[in-house]
């Protein structure tokens, strides 16, 4: 084995064995691919950070399965990719419902009684879903889609004091969940 590798070996070992350090070094190595890999992708700002928060956390929930960490950057760069696409396709699935809920017919005729009704209680569901969320979840789900104010990852992250990676992967859970929560509640998608 050559330096390198002996040294990835190494950072790796002290990771799985609960040196904080170690894993702060991994997660420097990683960093410039997520970056470089995102970028190329042409992901802004907030997917890069989504997908950068995950791909963390898979490396770090599969560090003890990797048998060759002289290929963390290559497992890295595969993994990123993967995850950049994920994120890449509910950015389309969510800007193709915008475009069809600005473009309907439904939303440029003015609305009736019954519209009305229909669209508060579909809002006073979603409210009552978001309130089952574990509350670190809900929280994200409000700060990021509900509240006026539009903040960043980084001001959610400080309010809620948690790592600006994690809202991210926090997100995509809770929204998974979410979705879960009302169909049961009978929603309609």
């Amino acid at each position: 084995m050559n330096k390198k590798s002996d040294s990835k070996k190494e950072l790796v070992d002290r990771a799985i064995a609960g040196d904080e350090s170690a894993w702060s070094a991994i997660v420097e190595l990683i960093t410039p691919v997520i970056l470089a890999t995102c970028k190329s992708m042409r992901l802004n700002r907030e997917e890069t950070l989504d997908v950068f928060g995950q791909v963390c956390y898979l490396l770090l929930t599969n560090l003890e399965r990797i048998k060759s960490p002289d290929k963390l950057l290559s497992w890295t760069a595969t993994v990123t990719r993967r995850e950049a696409l994920a994120a890449l396709r509910r950015s389309s699935l969510f800007d193709e419902f915008v475009t069809q809920e600005k473009t309907s017919p439904r939303s440029r005729t003015p609305a009736g009684p019954d519209d009305v009704v229909h669209a508060a209680e579909q809002a006073e569901l979603l409210v009552r879903a978001i309130k089952r969320l574990p509350k670190r979840q809900g929280d994200v789900i409000w700060y990021l889609f509900l509240d006026e104010r539009q903040l960043t990852y980084e001001e959610i992250a400080k309010k809620l004091r948690m790592p600006v990676a994690s809202v991210g992967p926090t997100r995509q859970r809770a929204l998974e969940r979410l979705q879960t929560i009302l169909r049961s509640m009978g929603y309609e998608f």
